[in-house]
């Protein structure tokens, strides 16, 4: 776990967010496999993510409309599956089924190096009807929480702290 975390600091630091967001991604599945070893992947990837991270990007005022947008655990679960498994980062159709929004054309998702933000807007100002959405996910960001998350669960909840230590050792002799 230290060595994934180190690598994806360093690839923030050298602006390598494509790098970075792909080792970060695997960190749920980390903790969820400790979390609910019985449990398969996609299930415990969404329910931890849900339980450890997710909770925490809501606003704490009740009833505000950005947090039916904020993306959850199944969201960055496809996320995952779609840049690992596709090569793609294009998972706003994934979204909308998620969200129950079909073919809806309100709904946009994009990956950013800058912050995370969820904007609304009203066509005419009439809050009445669906606003059109765009969820901006700052890659910084989202990697340095998932990192700051995974790491404090990873040496509160793993007994033996360097079980994932070694997942790579690199050997030059």
């Amino acid at each position: 776990m230290n060595q994934l975390i180190k690598e994806i600091r360093n690839n923030l630091s050298n602006g390598n967010y494509l790098s970075a967001l792909a080792l970060t991604l695997i960190l749920p599945d980390i903790c969820g496999e400790i979390a609910f070893p019985r449990v398969k992947s996609r299930e415990r990837y969404t329910r931890w993510y849900n339980e450890y991270i997710y909770p925490y990007e809501l606003s704490p005022v009740d009833g505000n409309p950005y947090n039916e947008w904020v993306p959850n655990g199944e969201i960055i679960y496809k996320l995952r599956c779609s840049l690992l498994h596709d090569g793609s980062l294009d998972i706003e159709k994934e979204i909308k089924k998620v969200a129950g929004l079909g073919k809806s054309n309100k709904y946009k998702f994009k990956l950013t190096n800058n912050f995370t933000s969820i904007n609304l807007t009203w066509e005419n100002g009439d809050k009445s009807e669906e606003p059109s959405v765009l969820v901006r996910i700052g890659v910084e960001d989202f990697c340095k929480i998932v990192c700051a998350v995974a790491e404090n669960y990873y040496f509160e909840n793993c007994p033996n702290n360097d079980i994932y230590n070694e997942i790579v050792i690199f050997d030059f002799s």
